[in-house]
């Protein structure tokens, strides 16, 4: 498989493991934890498939969406959603 795939993810290791799992399928990966970042690097990259992060430092993942989808491009869009990964929320369970 060939393609580029940009990550716009701020927790670090699930990011990490993303882009390690997609370069072992043959796919070039780009990384950035930012919303801001987030928008420079698909201009720059102009990847197939942009993974984008719901909630990141500077905003929200939707931003980049509509980004992409104004720029008129067939650009695949998957939003990552983790629902108690920062705030310690266990979701009831202890």
């Amino acid at each position: 498989m060939r393609g580029s795939v940009l990550i716009v993810e701020d927790e670090v290791m699930l990011a990490r493991n993303m882009a390690r799992f997609l370069d072992h399928q043959g796919l070039t990966t780009t990384v950035n934890g930012t919303l801001s970042g987030g928008i420079a690097q698909y201009e720059d990259v102009r990847p197939d498939i942009v993974f984008v992060d719901h909630n990141l430092p500077d905003g929200n993942g939707i931003a980049l969406i509509r980004h992409v989808r104004n720029m008129g491009a067939g650009v695949k869009v998957v939003m990552i959603a983790t629902h108690g990964a920062r705030g310690g929320d266990d979701g009831g369970r202890r």
